[in-house]
């Protein structure tokens, strides 16, 4: 029977796995193998590359493609800089990434941060189709202070990514970016501490300590809370690197934090936010009477903990973590806008179907009441009309008779008419004559004067002349303010008549 040997195949997606298979068993088989053991479909299948470590007979690993393992092997490189020889063909650098993904993982190769930023690059090129598969976390293997410093390594992965493919280094910059940000120590902002130290919220005296721990920790502050770090040990190939060793602390399990000037930082817990990781991570006082209450005897009522750093940038770290919790509120309130709008649109639409369709009584007493104005307006126009007639024609026949009488006296004062009595000569005598006691019979008649320059007076007038003339006046008079309140009225009675019938058109309109 055929020896055989333990082949590790590894996953851009999903680390790696173990299988025992035969050494010259071609590597269709072991895909099928390893899609059986997935629950793959047999088109999922075809989907994936297999990496393949044979870890006995031959010395070192080699790594498989599609192919057969024996006719395609490609050499693991020991150090990163021989990585550069394969960077022409997408399936090479998918091989190059996943043996050094093995590499890292495994402990054979310490991860520096000249190498973490080719790693960076090559891992980038290798699942830049699918970002939601992230492969090895850079977290776990990339240097802390150089996810700090992002001005520094963005661009250095950009260029190492420009010199495997010909794209511009902002397209794998977006990408990369795409990847890391999911993580979550991305964008943690790091506060080395010279002591932390955990308290009960109401004692002010920091001599009854909980537990505390000096050197070689830090606090991280970043979107999803606070979190508190602690050095590796020096057999670890990371050993200057901070590793999270106790769970990160949601904004909603703080319930206040501040800074006692720029030494100090501290946060308080809620009485309902777990304080064994925070615990954990520090040495505990076994002197403490706090602590026997805490972690054994019989449960009483405790103070909310509270944690203290000391640090040199106690400030910085309040107002980011203030920043953090301001952004988060923002975010939830727009959320919560957002959906009560929805909500209330969702009912004014609701409403406003139901009034749609459920008959109304106030419309139909409105159309009722619309119809009714019209039919009267219509009426008092039609009587307003036939008054209008009436009265003009009425004064068309004053007008008409008095024209007549004026003109019938114009052509009876014009026309020449005989004398009843005969003309007779007479001496009319003046006032101012002296008086003669001859008899006038024998008197001679006086000496004509002169004609007087001066002119005579007006005939004498008569009482029915002056009647006559005041009675044409006041006729006249009369006339004229006849004639002006008919045509006042047959404006108003117009005016009126264009209101009823535009109104009429409304309502007609309407029903």
């Amino acid at each position: 029977m055929q020896q055989k040997s333990v082949v590790v195949v590894c996953f851009v997606d999903k680390r790696y796995m173990t299988f025992g298979v035969s050494p010259g068993e071609v590597v269709g088989t072991l895909r099928d193998r390893v899609a059986r053991r997935l629950r793959l479909k047999r088109r999922q299948a075809a989907c994936f590359e297999v990496f393949a470590w044979v870890c006995g007979g031959v010395p070192g690993p080699e790594v498989g493609h599609e192919s057969a393992i024996p006719e395609r092997v490609v050499y693991a490189a020991r150090r990163f800089d021989a990585l550069f020889g394969v960077r022409r063909r997408r399936h090479c650098l998918r091989l190059a990434y996943a043996q050094a993904a093995f590499s890292v993982n495994s402990g054979r190769v310490s991860c520096g941060p000249a190498d973490a930023v080719v790693l960076a690059a090559l891992q980038c090129c290798a699942l830049g189709a699918a970002p939601e598969s992230v492969g090895l976390r850079l977290e776990e293997v990339v240097p802390r202070p150089l996810f700090d410093s992002r001005s520094d390594w963005e661009p250095a992965i950009a260029a190492e990514m420009k010199l495997f493919s010909r794209r511009s280094s902002d397209d794998f910059r977006r990408r990369y970016l795409d990847i890391v940000e999911k993580w979550p120590s991305y964008g943690v902002s790091l506060f080395p501490c010279a002591e932390i130290a955990a308290y009960r919220a109401s004692r002010s005296a920091y001599a009854h300590a909980i537990a505390r721990r000096r050197g070689d920790v830090a606090v991280g502050i970043s979107r999803f809370g606070v979190g508190f770090y602690a050095s590796r040990s020096a057999s670890r190939f990371a050993a200057r690197f901070f590793e999270d060793r106790a769970a990160t602390l949601d904004l909603k399990d703080l319930a206040r934090w501040g800074h006692r000037g720029d030494v100090e930082f501290y946060v308080e817990l809620t009485p309902d936010a777990p304080e064994l990781p925070v615990l954990d991570l520090l040495d505990r006082s076994s002197s403490s009477d706090s602590s026997k209450r805490l972690f054994g005897g019989k449960k009483k009522k405790v103070s909310p903990l509270r944690v203290a750093c000391v640090t040199r940038d106690g400030a910085r770290a309040a107002g980011l973590l203030r920043d953090y919790a301001l952004a988060r509120l923002d975010a939830r309130l727009e959320l919560d806008d957002y959906a009560t709008t929805d909500d209330d649109d969702d009912e004014n639409e609701e409403e406003n179907r139901r009034d749609e369709n459920e008959p109304s009584e106030v419309a139909a007493a409105t159309r009722i009441a619309s119809r009714w104005r019209g039919t009267r307006l219509r009426l008092r126009s039609l009587e307003r009309e036939e008054s209008s007639i009436l009265l003009q024609a009425l004064a068309r026949g004053v007008l008409a008779r008095r024209r007549f009488v004026r003109r019938r006296r114009r052509a009876a004062r014009d026309s020449p008419k005989p004398r009843d009595v005969p003309l007779r000569s007479a001496v009319i005598r003046r006032r101012d004559a002296p008086s003669r006691a001859t008899p006038p019979s024998r008197a001679t008649p006086p000496p004509k004067p002169p004609p007087s320059r001066a002119t005579p007076p007006p005939p004498p007038q008569r009482k029915h002349q002056v009647a006559r003339a005041a009675t044409r006046v006041q006729r006249v008079w009369r006339g004229y303010h006849v004639r002006r309140d008919l045509s006042r009225l047959e404006t108003e009675l117009a005016a009126v008549h264009i209101q009823a019938f535009f109104r009429g058109h409304l309502v007609r309109m309407e029903a």
